[in-house]
C-alpha cells in the first residue's frame, strides 16, 4: 500500500482575501448604521425632554395667572401703584408716553428678577417658582344691568393678568396672559 501525498495548496491557486474585504465592508456599514441610530434616538430623546419642560413652565405660568386673578377677586381690593411695590405686583394704569400716545405696558419692561411681582411658593420640579403680574387698565362700563334702571350702572376695571413659569432648565420660560375684569 502506497500512501499518495497530496498537497496543502490545491490545485496551486493563490487565495485573494475577497471574503475579507466584503466582511469589513459589512462591517463597516453596520457600525454606520449603528451610529446613525443611536444619534436620532439621543435626538428625540432630547425633544421629547424639551417638550417636557415646555409642558412644566407653561403649567407653573398658568397656576401664577390663577394666583394673580385669584387675589384680585378678593373682597378687599388691591392696592395699586406706579412701581408696583405698595402690594406687590400690583400696577397701575401705565404712563401716557411723551407724544401723548399709550404708554408701555408693564410687562413688557419688568424685570422679573428685581422689580415686584406675586410669587407662588412649593410648585415642584422648576428652576424658579412662578410669578405674575396685574396692572390695571381703564376702567369699563358693567354689563350686569341693574334690577331698577334709574340706579347708575357700577363701573369696573379691567386688568392685564402676566404669569411668568420656569420649567426645571432656566431657559424655559413661558409667559401667558389673560384680561380680568372686577366689578
Amino acid at each position: 500500500m502506497k500512501r499518495e501525498s497530496r498537497s496543502v495548496r490545491g490545485s496551486g491557486r493563490r487565495q485573494v482575501g475577497a471574503v475579507l474585504i466584503v466582511g469589513l465592508i459589512f462591517l463597516a456599514l453596520l457600525t454606520l448604521i449603528g451610529v446613525t441610530a443611536f444619534s436620532v434616538a439621543t435626538q428625540e430623546e432630547r425633544m421629547a425632554g424639551n417638550a417636557r419642560d415646555r409642558l412644566r413652565a407653561f403649567e407653573a405660568a398658568e397656576a401664577a395667572l390663577r394666583e394673580c386673578e385669584s387675589y384680585l377677586s378678593n373682597p378687599i381690593p388691591p392696592v395699586f401703584s406706579a412701581n408696583g411695590a405698595t402690594d406687590p405686583g400690583m400696577y397701575s394704569e401705565p404712563a401716557p408716553a411723551a407724544n401723548g400716545a399709550p404708554g408701555s405696558e408693564k410687562w413688557e419692561t419688568i424685570n422679573w428678577n428685581t422689580e415686584p411681582t406675586r410669587q407662588l411658593s412649593g410648585v415642584p420640579d422648576v428652576a424658579e417658582q412662578p410669578r405674575c403680574i396685574a396692572q390695571r387698565l381703564t376702567r369699563v362700563t358693567s354689563m350686569n344691568p341693574s334690577i331698577r334702571a334709574e340706579l347708575p350702572q357700577p363701573a369696573a376695571y379691567a386688568y392685564q393678568i402676566t404669569g411668568r413659569g420656569v420649567g426645571t432648565n432656566r431657559n424655559t420660560v413661558v409667559l401667558l396672559q389673560t384680561s380680568f375684569i372686577r366689578d
